[in-house]
C-alpha cells in the first residue's frame, strides 16, 4: 500500500491557490450596498467617511430638508465639481457615485459651503476577506 505523506500538503497548496481568487470573484460579482450619506440642513451624516476603491456612495436627501447641490472639491476651488455635481430635492432624493481612484475627496453643499461639507477617503480595495485569508495563511507559516 502506497502512503501519500505529502498529500496534506497539496491539498492546502491547492487550497491557498484557488481560495485568493474564488474570493475576489466573489467580491466582485456580488452586488455591493452602497454607503449612505444622509444630507440634511444641518451637515452631512457621515460628513467623514472611508471606503474602498470602487464602492459606490450614495447621497439621501432627508425628509423635511431644503433642496441641496453637491458639489466635490471645495468651496472657491476653481476645480470644484469636476468630479461630480448633483441636486438633490423633492423629486431627486438621492444619487450615487462610484469612487473608482484612490485619495481623499472633498465635497460641499453650494447653498451652504460653509456649513455642509464634508471628506471620502478612498482606500485600495482588499480581493479577498483577510481575515479568511490570514487563517490560511497561518496553516502555511507554522510548517
Amino acid at each position: 500500500m502506497r502512503k501519500w505523506p505529502s498529500l496534506p500538503f497539496v491539498v492546502l497548496v491547492a487550497l491557498g491557490i484557488s481560495l485568493p481568487a474564488l474570493a475576489a470573484n466573489d467580491r466582485a460579482s456580488a452586488p455591493k450596498d452602497p454607503h449612505v450619506i444622509k444630507v440634511t440642513d444641518n451637515g452631512f451624516d457621515p460628513a467623514t467617511i472611508t471606503i474602498a476603491k470602487g464602492d459606490i456612495v450614495r447621497w439621501e436627501l432627508q425628509d423635511g430638508s431644503s433642496a441641496h447641490t453637491i458639489v466635490s472639491g471645495t468651496y472657491q476651488d476653481e476645480h470644484a465639481g469636476e468630479m461630480f455635481a448633483f441636486a438633490l430635492n423633492l423629486q431627486h432624493k438621492q444619487q450615487d457615485f462610484t469612487f473608482n481612484n484612490t485619495g481623499t475627496f472633498a465635497y460641499f453643499a453650494s447653498d451652504d459651503p460653509q456649513g455642509l461639507h464634508g471628506t471620502i477617503t478612498v482606500s485600495e480595495a482588499t480581493p479577498i476577506n483577510p481575515k479568511t485569508w490570514g487563517a490560511l495563511k497561518t496553516l502555511f507559516e507554522s510548517r
